[in-house]
């Protein structure tokens, strides 16, 4: 099954820029992985307040990116 086009793309981008992504690490990671195949370098985590917990599940993020876990593919 083909990907979205670029329409598609940017229709979103533009509606979740203002939202957060919610989930597991690895749904999470799917999520910015999919960004990344359109062509999407640069994203930016952040937490209003950051606890123990969020840290452990960032570094679980990106051990996921940086791996090429999500969706299979290469390391960020």
């Amino acid at each position: 099954m083909p990907g979205p086009g670029p329409a598609e793309i940017t229709a979103y981008i533009r509606r979740s820029l203002a939202a957060a992504f919610v989930g597991s690490p690895r749904t999470v990671a799917d999520r910015i992985d999919w960004l990344r195949s359109t062509g999407i370098d640069i994203v930016q985590l952040d937490t209003p307040v950051e606890t123990d917990e969020d840290r452990s599940l960032r570094r679980e993020l990106l051990t996921l990116l940086r791996t090429g876990r999500a969706h299979g593919r290469r390391g960020w």
